[in-house]
């Protein structure tokens, strides 16, 4: 593991958090669960409990090989984009929100030349 980041990103419609990972291999988007309704019907300890749960059954949403990404680029306040090369179907992309994304823009441009990217 190279770094890792806490980002919010939006899975079937519903912003969640995440995590995003970065291997010498490999850019990993990782939300977590939904906490659904627990928090609502359960209050403070329900949601907690429902928080807990879901940052343990987290699962990969997106990946992308390192020879594979195309760009990184910020495109909004806060906001990064990651795309891959191809087209279509054949293009895998995904846009998380972080406070860190010029940094993460930066880093994951000189990962994808094979450069040891700065912490």
């Amino acid at each position: 593991m190279l770094f890792r980041g806490l980002v919010d990103c939006s899975v079937d419609g519903k912003r969640r958090n995440g995590r995003l990972l970065l291997t010498d291999r490999r850019v990993v988007l990782v939300p977590y669960g939904d906490i659904g309704m627990s928090m609502v019907m359960f209050g403070a300890l329900g949601g907690l409990v429902a928080g807990l749960a879901a940052a343990t059954s987290a699962r990969m949403s997106h990946q992308i090989a390192r020879d594979e990404l195309a760009i990184a680029a910020v495109t909004g306040h806060n906001e990064l984009t990651v795309r891959s090369r191809g087209e279509g179907y054949a293009m895998t992309h995904f846009t998380v929100t972080s406070p860190e994304a010029p940094v993460w823009a930066t880093r994951l441009n000189e990962w994808a030349t094979g450069a040891n990217p700065a912490s």
